[in-house]
């Protein structure tokens, strides 16, 4: 029964007569593919290796997480809907890094200076990059929790 009103609706939304001469009829969101590299460290500067950095709240799920190196390095990529976006940081590994630190938000918004290469019409809207996405981590106050 689903699939036949899904169909159904498919089929009236992209009734040729209905649409203006010349409109393209299409189901899907907009989105854009990016690329974010930045360095996450310590209130003291010092990298920290280990923080998971993941792009939303869950609904990106075409973005993989990506965790930062010895050099507190990250190099995050995907797709996401084009307005502006999430990366999460935590600390997953807890002592093993030095230290535990709070969890911080980074909203991304890409300028039109970032981006590397034009949208080809429809849905997609382009490329995106940015570099120095740079993060400070707070230390957790561990006699608080306990």
């Amino acid at each position: 029964m689903y699939f036949l009103l899904s169909a159904l609706g498919f089929s009236a939304a992209c009734d040729k007569h209905e649409n203006e001469p010349g409109q393209v009829c299409m189901y899907g969101t907009p989105r854009i593919d990016f690329r974010i590299r930045g360095k996450v460290s310590d209130p003291a500067g010092n990298p920290i290796p280990g923080i998971e950095v993941r792009g939303g709240q869950g609904s990106y799920s075409d973005v993989e997480p990506a965790f930062t190196d010895k050099e507190g390095l990250y190099d995050i990529a995907g797709s996401a809907f084009p307005a502006a976006f999430d990366l999460s940081f935590n600390d997953i590994d807890g002592p093993e890094n030095g230290g535990e630190f709070e969890p911080k938000t980074l909203s991304v918004r890409f300028a039109d200076d970032e981006q590397t290469q034009p949208g080809e019409g429809g849905w997609f809207q382009g490329t995106y990059a940015r570099t120095g996405a740079d993060v400070t981590l707070a230390e957790k106050n561990v006699a608080e929790e306990e």
